[in-house]
């Protein structure tokens, strides 16, 4: 796993789980704070590494750049965000993002 001092806290987990018809499986963690943020399951040790570790990288190039996370609960509130900032012709758009808000 990267290390990820001096950029963020954020860090790769890996579980394995057997399923119950014999097969194997490995979970990706990912998490900020202790807490986690984001999970992905692989068949393959190695891809759920390529996967987590990609995701640690890209968390320490957001925090490097000052990107920070979405922390948009409502999709209704983020619809009115983006109606507010929008400045299209497409007099369709307005529906669809209603349509997204229901």
């Amino acid at each position: 796993m990267p290390s990820t001092r001096g950029y963020t806290d954020a860090n790769n987990h890996i579980i394995k789980i057997d399923l119950k018809n014999g097969e194997t499986r490995y979970r990706a963690i990912l998490t900020k704070s202790g807490k986690g943020i984001k999970t992905k399951t692989f068949r393959r040790k190695q891809d759920v590494r390529t996967w987590g570790n990609r995701a640690v990288l890209d968390a320490q190039e957001h925090q490097a750049n000052g990107i920070k996370p979405c922390t948009v609960k409502f999709i209704s509130r983020l619809a009115d965000e983006y109606m507010q900032w929008w400045t299209g012709k497409d007099h369709n758009r307005a529906r669809l993002v209603l349509w997204w808000d229901r």
